[in-house]
């Protein structure tokens, strides 16, 4: 354990950020109103935005999020639909020969994983 994760100002704000505002009591965390807390949407402090909640940043996140996935959910189901009904409707030609062999050939990568390269 590092020096700095053993100093007490960085375990109190670690255990207020895991349990919650209010859930440490005696220097302990209490695993009940942390548990209240998480039932009642409260998912303590961010760790990256130290002084918001969790709970904020979702918040923040969430309509871009939902925009982009209902965003790719339409170009996929319309491009996907318009490739396959030209490749039903011409029969033995170019497109029905390669496209549906792709989806195989796209399951054989594995999927991205956000890793960094190392240095």
């Amino acid at each position: 354990m590092s020096r700095l994760m053993r100093a007490p100002s960085v375990i109190v704000a670690v255990a207020l950020a895991l349990a919650g505002a209010g859930a440490v009591v005696a220097g302990r965390l209490n695993a009940r109103s942390s548990f209240d807390g998480l039932l009642h949407g409260n998912l303590g402090l961010s760790f990256s935005l130290y002084p918001a909640t969790v709970s904020s940043v979702i918040g923040a996140a969430l309509p871009w999020t939902l925009f982009l996935v209902g965003l790719a959910a339409l170009i996929s189901f319309f491009l996907g639909t318009g490739l396959g009904v030209l490749a039903a409707w011409r029969r033995g030609g170019f497109l029905d020969s390669v496209l549906p062999p792709l989806p195989r050939r796209g399951a054989m990568f594995p999927a991205a994983r956000g890793r960094r390269p190392r240095r």
